[in-house]
């Protein structure tokens, strides 16, 4: 999302590289997912976590999840809109009460449109756009600097490669 495009690089920049360990962890959590869960889920022929919550507990608790979830997506929300509108302010000058309406309209009309092809397409696009962007920044500022082992060299007399650090 633009909010992890945005705030990663500060966070890396705050705590160091520590911060790129969270990043392994979605590989451990993915590998745990189709190890323990995905199983039972294939096995009890479910197709949602509330069901499950549904079928273990009760109706009342799959509700509780679904509310929950509901609560947790209508404060997210705003916030991945705003964030990146807030960026497109401070690059070009405009309102962020214009551009936040107009890309809620654009992605509500390509999704009613396309349907779930076209978030899916759209996503693909997006990720690619995004990644491909942070490789052509990265590669741009490593070259303009002097190079990578000089990038290294500055990382390592300024402190900033290190490994992350465990606070009781």
């Amino acid at each position: 999302t633009g909010i992890s495009l945005l705030g990663t690089p500060t966070e890396i920049y705050v705590h160091g590289t520590s911060y790129l360990f969270l990043c392994c962890t979605a590989f451990f959590v993915t590998f745990a997912t189709s190890v323990v869960y995905l199983p039972v889920f294939h096995e009890l022929k479910l197709t949602s976590t509330y069901e499950y919550l549904e079928k273990r507990f009760d109706k009342r608790i799959r509700l509780l999840g679904s509310v929950l979830f509901a609560i947790s997506i209508i404060t997210w929300l705003p916030i991945v809109i705003y964030v990146p509108a807030l960026a497109f302010n401070q690059v070009t000058g405009v309102n962020v009460h214009i551009v936040t309406p107009f890309v809620c309209i654009v992605c509500i009309f390509y999704t009613c449109v396309g349907g779930l092809k076209a978030v899916v397409w759209t996503d693909f696009f997006q990720t690619f756009i995004m990644f491909g962007s942070m490789l052509l920044i990265t590669i741009k500022g490593t070259v303009d600097v002097g190079g990578l082992s000089l990038v290294i060299r500055r990382n390592l007399e300024s402190g900033r490669l290190e490994l992350p650090t465990y606070v009781h």
